[in-house]
């Protein structure tokens, strides 16, 4: 078996191909997304602290890597369907996760369990680069119940995580390790399953009413921007009145390319808007049980009241990965969007939507 220092490099840079075919995704992610502005500091806290560490670290590899090396192969293989099932279905944070593991596994087989083992607090503060982590993390530590605070536990997660690798002076039997990443993604799966998901009835929208109704209705013209955005997708915008008060509603179907719809929460927030409340909720219209995502946002001086559900064929949800796990090209898959400012209270605007929905709704 080849043991040279040279294959080995070689068989890593081989091993970290898969990302860096996709690293443009990250740069482009750095950049634009207010939320995932500093997440390279991760990947600098990667690359520093082995150099910091080397002499260390160097102690942990084997002499001679082998073949036969059962574990180090099934995370292999498991790095490799995470990153065909991220590419199939054009989700780039599954995808990236499979290459971060590919190359780890790539360390498992090359350089031994030990290094391996070693390290493996620096696998998770990996991940914690992947673009969107950020809102993931809040997303379903708020789903879990904590309303204050879950902003911090990333960056906890990854102090706490780049700490252990520093303090390891010798790194955990491999039996070990695997027991404490089986308790670690027990505990994820688990606060993952608290996030609640409600699913209501399908319904279409007819966005003509009735002046009897009491309802005028204005089509809204699309911008470049918003058509950059929405690459391709059949979007529909229109303003509502009634009394003085205005409600806009949207309606964006995918084409080909669903990453022209995005959780609201991550739109909201990557414009500097603040989210007060987010609940899915059910909505009673003409006897439909319409399952919609509540949140209430303060955008500068200004309190809106905004409504999204994804509309398939046979339910409605306003749970975004439930919708971005079954999308189809040809499935017919409709995001509707409401969005109206908080004129009194907040009970009265809710009233005041769910009254034109009555009239659009069918």
């Amino acid at each position: 078996m080849p043991k040279n220092k040279q294959f080995r490099a070689f068989a890593m840079t081989l091993f970290a191909l898969p990302l860096l075919i996709d690293f443009k995704y990250f740069i482009r992610a750095w950049q634009s997304s207010p939320l995932d502005h500093y997440q390279w500091i991760w990947w600098c806290v990667v690359v520093v602290l082995p150099l910091v560490f080397f002499r260390r670290i160097r102690r942990w590899a084997q002499p001679l890597w082998r073949l036969k090396n059962a574990i180090g192969w099934v995370f292999f293989a498991l790095s490799f369907i995470a990153m065909a099932y991220g590419a199939m279905r054009s989700i780039h944070a599954v995808y990236l996760t499979g290459a971060l593991s590919f190359i780890f596994s790539g360390v498992y087989i090359l350089y031994g369990e030990r290094l391996f083992s070693g390290i493996s607090p620096l696998f998770i503060v990996s991940l914690l680069g992947v673009p969107s982590t950020t809102f993931w993390f809040t997303y379903y530590i708020h789903g879990a119940g904590l309303s204050w605070g879950a902003e911090y536990v990333k960056p906890l997660v990854g102090i706490i995580a780049s700490i252990i690798f520093c303090l390891t002076r010798k790194p955990l039997r491999i039996d070990k390790l695997l027991f404490v990443g089986f308790l670690l993604l027990l505990g994820a799966f688990s606060v993952i399953r608290t996030h609640p998901m409600l699913k209501g009835d399908c319904f279409t929208i007819n966005f003509d009413v009735d002046r009897k109704s009491g309802w005028l209705c204005e089509r809204m013209e699309m911008e470049l921007q918003d058509e950059i955005v929405f690459n391709g997708a059949d979007v529909k915008q229109f303003l509502y009145m009634k009394n003085g008060q205005i409600v806009t509603m949207s309606s964006i179907k995918p084409a080909w390319d669903i990453h022209s719809l995005h959780p609201v929460e991550i739109c909201l927030r990557s414009g500097g808007d603040v989210i007060e409340k987010s609940e899915e909720v059910i909505l009673e219209v003409h006897g439909q049980r319409i399952a919609v995502l509540e949140s209430l946002v303060l955008s500068g001086d200004i309190r809106y009241l905004i409504y999204t559900t994804y509309v398939g064929p046979e339910w409605s949800s306003g749970n975004f990965m439930a919708f971005r796990h079954h999308w189809r090209p040809k499935k017919g898959w409709i995001c509707y969007q409401a969005m109206t400012p908080i004129w009194e209270t907040v009970e009265d605007t809710q009233k005041l939507v769910i009254d034109l929905l009555k009239t659009v709704v069918q």
